[in-house]
């Protein structure tokens, strides 16, 4: 059995955990003006984890 630590990422498409450096790039498209007509949505960066 695998360790407790991996077992969730073996369920995910990409198989490895989120680092700051992927989080920042929609951060930095949301706060920019080419987000201005994004209005009422969910940008969800998981990974996959929710296909």
């Amino acid at each position: 059995m695998p360790p407790m630590s991996t077992r969730p990422l073996d369920s995910q498409p990409t198989r490895e955990m989120a680092m700051p450096e992927d989080i920042v790039p929609m951060i930095v498209y949301l706060a920019s003006d080419a987000s201005k007509m994004a209005t009422g949505q969910f940008f969800v960066v998981d990974g996959g984890w929710m296909i």
